[in-house]
């Protein structure tokens, strides 16, 4: 009966899924004139397309001294930018959390990183994503939404961080080890002690203030990224609270675990985003489809040198990625 009734769940969830990318599909093609697309995908310069994979290469070396941080420097900076360019990679190709459990799994292999340390280091990175994504979407809703629902969701979710921090670093022994039999997920069930402990050595208070500084710098490296994106390739001319606003919106969208990489999410968010301050839907999808695109082949292109040097294939890769995921699932 449980069988069944998690079958069930899963092609409900499926059905759901489904529904929402016929929705986007609509929403991002309809009344769109394609001729004026493909204008603006041949008024892009190469020259500043080739610019914007730099940058893209470039927010992962800076993402990979967050991680190496993290690590207490057991990753190299080095290490840290091929699992995540992996990483990047298997995003791509298979649903979203396999290429976090690609990282972990090439550290393993490659550099004798221990996984539930791994793991550790993705939660708080997570951590430090969220807290510092709530912070932008308080400063948002001041700024130029003036939403009090933003503002406290923003607000409760910093409250929250803040409490879950306070509760690893003082929290009582048998609290946790409870907690930590109630993750559903198995791999993190098993080493979920391992993982808190190793949580709880990165909450000290400088740690946890360098973290969200590094974190904090990796999130302008994005902005700075997404602007040179819409003002130097697309041309679009608009205030830095436009810009700011159209690169969270699609960062959220592209977060949200629908198809691989923010695939439709991202270009919806970046389309109705852009549609906010006159941009077209023609012109913002097509730069939405290029920074897209630069964002899922840069990572095919590097990994794919990465795992000839470690002489493995893009099938072993996969393989090992899904085989640890069928373990751990």
């Amino acid at each position: 009966m449980n069988v069944f009734s998690k079958r069930v769940k899963q092609w409900i969830f499926l059905a759901i899924k489904i529904i929402i990318a016929i929705a986007i599909v609509r929403y991002l093609v309809s009344g769109i004139d394609w001729k004026a697309f493909e204008a603006g995908l041949r008024s892009y310069s190469p020259a500043m397309i080739a610019a914007g994979a730099v940058l893209i290469v470039w927010n992962d070396a800076v993402q990979a001294v967050r991680w190496s941080y993290l690590s207490r420097y057991q990753c190299s900076w080095m290490a840290s930018v091929e699992a995540i360019i992996i990483g990047g990679f298997i995003n791509v190709i298979l649903p979203a959390k396999l290429g976090e459990v690609s990282r972990v799994i090439y550290l393993r292999n490659f550099y004798n990183y221990p996984i539930n340390r791994g793991v550790g280091v993705i939660v708080l990175e997570r951590g430090a994503d969220l807290f510092v994504v709530a912070l932008m979407v308080l400063l948002s809703a001041w700024l130029v939404a003036d939403s009090q629902m933003m503002k406290d969701l923003s607000v409760l979710v910093i409250v929250v961080m803040i409490g879950a921090i306070y509760l690893l670093k003082n929290g009582n022994g048998h609290f946790i080890k409870w907690g930590a039999s109630k993750i559903p997920v198995r791999v993190i069930r098993v080493y979920g002690l391992k993982i808190i402990r190793v949580i709880q050595r990165e909450l000290e208070n400088e740690r946890i203030v360098i973290v969200v500084l590094y974190t904090i710098f990796l999130r302008g490296t994005y902005f700075l990224t997404m602007v040179f994106f819409l003002t130097q390739i697309g041309g679009f001319v608009l205030e830095w609270k436009a810009l700011f606003i159209i690169y969270l919106v699609g960062s959220l969208a592209m977060a949200v675990p629908l198809l691989p990489g923010g695939t439709g999410t991202f270009h919806a968010g970046i389309v109705m985003a852009a549609g906010w301050y006159g941009i077209s839907k023609e012109s913002a999808f097509a730069i939405a489809v290029l920074y897209h695109l630069l964002l899922n082949m840069v990572p095919i292109l590097l990994s794919l040198v990465i795992l000839f040097s470690k002489n493995i294939s893009v099938s072993g890769m996969v393989k090992l990625t899904t085989k640890r995921e069928g373990e751990s699932g």
